[in-house]
C-alpha cells in the first residue's frame, strides 16, 4: 500500500475577462459519454467518445422509449447534440478535440456541423465555414503554448420553424456574435447572421470588444431565444460593468430588453471559485417564460413572452422575488451528512531508535552569525515557529519554539545576526484584505512589515514597537549590530525601490528611495559590505549593481554585462563576500554564482555542485562565513564549498537524541507495519503496530544528489520496501527496492508509464496496480501487463487517477476526476475495480475533492480532505462524516488507514511521530 501525500493548496485566481469567458470555453477538454434527449423525453441518443478530448468516431445508440432504432459508429463525435421529437440529430464536433494536446497531435481542431436524419445517416456534414478567418479563436492555452482553432459557444434547436443553430465568437473572449443557421430536414445552410446588440445602433470598434453576451437560451413554445450580455464601458473601474438580458429572433433582430446597471461591480459577487456556476444560473428559460437573477438588486425578476396581436409578440414582467446573493433560488440544497461518533483509543506513538527527542524542522532560509554558526526559522507541521541555531559540528546549540510568529510563507520571514548574540526577526503581514474566499484580492494598501529582537540565551522576543517599512524582500547585517533592507510598496512584491538603514535597536537612520534617475531598475537583493560601509544592490533585468554610500547617499550604477564581460540570465542575488567583494547569483543558469572582489574583477564562477559532478539544488543563496568559506543549505543541510563551488562539507543538523530531519508517516502496509521517511538521514524507517522501531532502509551517497525527496513508499506481498525517489515528466519514476529487514536491494525502472507512477501492490503479490496520471494499469507477478485502464467503472474517463488502496481480494479502489476549474467536467468521483481490473462500483465523492486521501479494505472505505474524514460502505448509501479532534493550530490534512483487521480507523498527519485510532 503507498500513499501519495500531495498537500495541495489550489489558488485559483478568476479574472473578469475569465470569468465571461466561460461559455467560449464550455467545450471542454475532455468530453465523457453523454446521453442526450428529446423535449418530449421520447427519444435519447447515447454518444461514447473513443478519446477523452473528443477528437476522432464515438459510438452511438438512439432508442425511443426505450427501444433501439440504430447504433453503429461515426466518424466524429458530436457535443452539445439536440434532438427533435421526431428523431433527428443536430450538434458540433471537433475533429482534433477542443484544444491543441498529446492527444491530437498538438493539432488545431477543425470543427464540423452534424446533422443526421431518423435513420442516423448523416444529412450534413460542413466544415467549410470553419475555415473563415473571422471564426478563429486563439490565445487561451491551458499551458500547451498552443490555441484553441475554433469555437462554439452554444447551440439552438428550433423545431417548429425547423432551424438549428451554433453561436460562434468572432474572435478571442467574445461570446457569439454570429450565428450559423442550419435546415433541421435537410441539412441545409441557410445563412449567417449578427445578433443586436443591447447597445447603441451603430457600435464603435470599442463598443463590439466591450459587449458580448455570456449565455443564449430558446424560450420554448416562441420563436424566440433571450440572451444574457455582458456590457463593459471600457473604464478601469468596476462601476463599468454592467449587464443586460435581451429577447431575439433568429433573425437576430432585438424584441425587447432590460438593463441591469452595477451588475459586476462588486468584485466579491464574481470572482471567486464558483463564477462559472453562479453565472449560469442567472438566466433560466421555461415554457413562453424566463427569469433573471440580478445580483446587483438581490432579486430574481421573472417575465413571459405573449402574442400582442396575430402578427405582434411583447414581454411583460411577471414578478420578483427578493433573494440572497450568496443562495440563489435554484442552487441546489447541500445533502445532510450523518455525522459519526467514534471512540478515539490511546495513540499509537512511534518509538524512536534512540528513544527520545523531536526531530529539527526542514531549513527555509538560514544566517551565519559572527561565530560561523548557522540560524534560520523552522515550521512545523502545526505551524509552529522553531529559531534554530546550529554549530558547525552539526550540534543544535538552540531550538526555541516562537508563538508570537505567524505561519510561514514565501519570503515573509527574515533573520539578521545583531550585538551580543541576539537576532532580528522581520515578519512581512499580508493585508487580511488580500484573501478572501480562498482567493488573491488586490490589497488597496500594501502590506507592513514587523520586527522583533530575539536573544536565544534567555528565549526573550521583544517586538520593535517603532519599526516602520512597508513589505521587505531582503536583509543584510551592517557591522554596527544593525542591518538594512530592501523594501517595497507593490502590495505583490514587485518593483522593489526602497533602501533602509536601521541601528541595533531597530530604529530607522535613513531610507533611500529611488529617483527618476533609477525608475528603469528594480532590485531583489541588498547587502552591507563590511568594513567598507557601502550598500550594493542587484538590479533585476538589467544585470547592474546599484551602490550607496554608509549614509544612504550618492548612489551609483555599474552595469555587469560590460564590466565583467558576461551574460546574465537573472540576476537575483548580491551577498558580501572576501575582503570587501561580492558575490554574485544568477537565477536557473551556468555558471549561478559568479565572485567578484572589491575592485568589481571577476575572481571565479561556478555552480554549487557535488564531486561527481552532480548539481546542488540550494536554499538561502550561497553565503561566506566570518572565515571567508562560502555556505549553502539545499533545505536539510549546510553545505560548505571549495572555491570551485564544490561539496566538501556537509553539516546535518542533529536534534538532542542524534536524529536529523523531519520524519513523516507515509504508509502502513496490510500488516499494520509502520513506514517513515527521514530526509536528512535518507532512510525510510519502520515500525511495529504498536510503534516500536524495527530497522531503517538506508540509501547509499550515489543514490541521490544532496537534497533527497521521495514521493512515495509501496510494500509488495512479501514485505520488500520500494521508494519512489524520483518522477517527473522528462525523466519518468524510479524505486529504491529494500528487503523486507532493510537491505538495498537495487533500483526498479519505470514499467509502463514514462511520466507518472505510483505502485500498488497486491496483497497476495499476484499482481501490481500502477497508476498513471489518467490511465491505470494491471500487471502481473512478473510485470507483465495485463490491462490499460482509461474510464471509471461508470465508463467516464478517468480524467486523473489520484490516491489509491488495494484491499485484500486484489480490488482497487481510486479517487479521479477533474484537476483545477473545470465547470463542465464530470466531479471526482470514487471508482472501484476487481482484482482482475472490471469495473465494480462508483461511488460519488461528498466534497469532489480530486486530491483527498483513501483508504480501502473491500468493505469499507475511508476518504480524507480539508473538510473532514468521511466513511463510505459498498452499498452505494450516503457517507458517514467523522469530525476529528483538533487542537488550536492542528491541520485537518490527514492520512487516513485501516488496521489488519479492519475493526480501527488509523489517522496519520496530524501529530508528528504519531498514528490515531478510533474504533470502528
Amino acid at each position: 500500500m503507498m500513499k501519495v501525500l500531495c498537500r495541495v493548496k489550489v489558488l485559483i485566481v478568476v479574472l473578469v475577462a475569465l470569468v465571461v469567458a466561460a461559455p467560449a470555453i464550455a467545450a471542454d477538454y475532455v468530453l465523457n459519454p453523454t446521453t442526450y434527449r428529446s423535449a418530449s423525453g421520447r427519444y435519447e441518443l447515447y454518444v461514447n467518445p473513443s478519446a477523452p478530448n473528443g477528437s476522432g468516431p464515438a459510438f452511438y445508440r438512439m432508442t425511443l422509449d426505450g427501444i433501439e432504432v440504430w447504433a453503429g459508429e461515426r466518424p466524429f463525435t458530436l457535443r452539445e447534440a439536440k434532438l427533435t421529437n421526431g428523431g433527428r440529430v443536430a450538434g458540433y464536433a471537433y475533429e482534433g478535440g477542443v484544444i491543441p494536446t498529446p492527444h491530437n497531435g498538438y493539432r488545431y481542431s477543425g470543427l464540423t456541423v452534424c446533422i443526421l436524419d431518423l435513420d442516423g445517416e448523416t444529412l450534413q456534414r460542413d466544415s467549410s465555414k470553419a475555415k473563415r478567418k473571422e471564426f478563429r479563436v486563439s490565445g487561451f492555452g491551458f499551458g500547451y503554448g498552443r490555441a484553441y482553432s475554433k469555437s462554439v459557444s452554444g447551440t439552438l434547436l428550433d423545431e417548429a420553424g425547423d432551424r438549428f443553430v451554433l453561436l460562434v465568437p468572432r474572435s478571442e473572449w467574445k461570446a457569439p456574435r454570429a450565428w450559423w443557421i442550419y435546415r433541421l430536414t435537410t441539412g441545409e445552410f441557410l445563412e449567417i447572421v449578427s445578433p443586436d446588440r443591447p447597445g447603441a445602433a451603430v457600435p464603435t470598434q470599442g463598443e463590439l470588444e466591450r459587449e458580448f453576451t455570456l449565455e443564449v437560451k430558446r424560450v420554448p413554445e416562441t420563436p424566440f431565444v433571450v440572451a444574457h450580455w455582458y456590457l463593459d464601458d471600457g473604464s478601469d473601474e468596476l462601476q463599468g460593468r454592467s449587464a443586460a438580458v435581451s429577447v431575439l429572433g433568429l433573425d437576430g433582430k432585438q424584441l425587447w430588453k432590460r438593463n441591469f446597471p452595477k451588475e459586476y461591480s462588486e468584485e466579491e459577487k464574481y470572482l471567486f471559485t464558483n463564477a462559472y456556476d453562479r453565472l449560469s444560473k442567472q438566466l433560466a428559460s421555461e415554457l413562453r417564460s424566463f427569469s433573471f437573477h440580478s445580483f446587483s438588486l438581490g432579486q430574481r425578476l421573472s417575465f413571459s413572452i405573449e402574442r400582442d396581436s396575430d402578427s405582434g409578440w411583447r414581454v411583460i414582467e411577471t414578478g420578483r422575488v427578493e433573494v440572497s446573493i450568496d443562495a440563489p433560488t435554484d442552487n441546489a440544497p447541500s445533502p445532510k451528512v450523518e455525522i459519526l461518533a467514534l471512540e478515539e483509543l490511546e495513540p499509537i506513538r512511534l518509538q524512536h531508535p534512540s528513544g527520545k527527542g523531536q526531530p529539527i524542522a526542514k531549513i527555509s532560509d538560514f544566517a551565519i552569525d559572527d561565530d560561523g554558526c548557522f540560524a534560520f526559522l523552522g515550521w512545523s507541521s502545526l505551524d509552529e515557529c522553531r529559531f534554530i541555531r546550529v554549530a558547525p559540528d552539526g550540534v543544535v546549540l538552540a531550538d526555541i519554539s516562537l508563538d508570537e510568529l505567524r505561519p510561514a510563507h514565501d519570503r515573509d520571514h527574515f533573520l539578521s545576526p545583531a550585538l551580543k548574540g541576539r537576532w532580528f526577526i522581520v515578519q512581512n503581514d499580508a493585508n487580511e484584505e488580500q484573501h478572501e474566499r480562498g482567493q488573491l484580492v488586490e490589497s488597496i494598501e500594501a502590506p507592513r512589515a514587523r520586527a522583533w529582537i530575539f536573544d536565544p540565551n534567555s528565549a526573550e522576543l521583544n517586538e520593535i514597537k517603532h519599526f516602520s517599512s512597508s513589505k521587505i524582500v531582503s536583509i543584510a547585517p551592517t557591522d554596527d549590530g544593525g542591518f538594512i533592507s530592501l523594501s517595497t510598496s507593490d502590495s505583490v512584491g514587485f518593483g522593489a525601490k526602497t533602501v533602509s538603514r536601521f541601528d541595533r535597536y531597530g530604529t530607522s537612520i535613513w531610507k533611500w528611495n529611488a529617483t527618476a534617475r533609477h525608475t528603469n531598475l528594480t532590485f531583489d537583493a541588498v547587502t552591507w559590505l563590511p568594513g567598507v560601509g557601502v550598500v550594493a544592490l542587484a538590479g533585476t533585468g538589467s544585470s547592474s549593481l546599484t551602490f550607496l554610500s554608509q549614509f544612504g547617499d550618492a548612489p551609483e550604477t555599474e552595469q555587469l554585462t560590460d564590466l565583467l564581460k558576461r551574460e546574465f540570465n537573472y540576476l537575483t542575488g548580491a551577498k558580501a563576500g572576501r575582503d570587501g567583494g561580492l558575490l554574485l547569483y544568477d537565477f536557473n543558469t551556468e555558471p549561478s554564482c559568479i565572485v567578484i572582489d572589491s575592485e568589481l574583477k571577476e575572481v571565479s564562477a561556478w555552480t554549487p555542485r557535488l564531486e561527481d559532478g552532480r548539481s546542488v539544488p540550494i536554499v538561502g543563496d550561497v553565503q561566506a562565513a566570518p572565515d571567508g568559506s562560502f555556505w549553502t543549505s539545499d533545505g536539510q543541510a549546510f553545505l560548505r564549498l571549495n572555491d570551485d563551488g564544490v561539496v566538501d562539507k556537509v553539516v546535518r543538523p542533529l536534534a538532542s537524541d542524534g536524529t536529523g530531519g523531519y520524519e513523516e508517516i507515509w504508509t502502513v502496509d496490510s500488516k499494520g507495519r509502520i513506514y517513515t521517511f527521514n530526509g536528512l538521514t535518507a532512510e525510510v524507517r519502520v515500525y511495529a503496530s504498536d510503534g516500536s522501531y524495527l530497522h531503517a532502509c538506508k540509501t547509499e551517497s550515489a543514490d541521490y544528489d544532496i537534497r533527497i525527496e521521495i514521493h512515495g513508499i509501496s510494500v509488495d506481498g512479501e514485505g520488500n520496501v520500494h521508494v519512489q525517489l524520483n518522477y517527473g515528466l522528462a525523466h519518468g519514476p524510479e524505486y529504491l527496492v529494500f528487503s523486507p529487514t532493510g537491505e538495498r536491494i537495487g533500483w526498479k525502472e519505470v514499467v509502463v508509464d514514462s511520466g507518472w507512477e505510483n505502485w500498488h501492490f497486491k496483497p497476495d503479490n499476484s499482481g501490481l496496480w500502477v497508476l498513471g496520471y489518467d490511465e491505470i494499469y494491471l500487471l502481473d507477478e512478473d510485470d507483465q501487463l495485463i490491462k490499460t485502464i482509461l474510464r471509471r467503472a461508470n465508463g467516464d474517463w478517468l480524467q486523473y487517477a489520484g490516491d489509491g488502496a488495494v484491499a485484500a481480494d486484489g480490488s482497487l479502489a481510486v479517487i479521479c476526476g477533474p484537476i483545477g476549474m473545470r465547470s463542465t467536467q464530470r466531479p471526482a468521483v470514487i471508482s472501484i475495480y476487481d482484482a482482475k481490473g472490471e469495473p465494480r462500483l462508483t461511488l460519488d465523492l461528498q466534497e469532489e475533492d480530486a486530491l483527498a486521501r483513501l483508504a480501502y479494505n473491500g468493505k469499507r472505505i475511508v476518504v480524507a480532505d480539508d473538510s473532514g474524514v468521511f466513511l463510505y460502505d459498498l452499498a452505494g448509501k450516503p457517507p458517514k462524516k467523522f469530525v476529528l479532534s483538533l487542537a488550536e493550530g492542528e491541520e485537518s490534512w490527514c492520512l487516513p488507514f485501516f488496521s489488519p483487521d479492519g475493526t480501527e480507523l488509523w489517522i496519520a498527519g496530524i501529530e508528528p511521530g504519531e498514528l490515531r485510532r478510533y474504533q470502528l
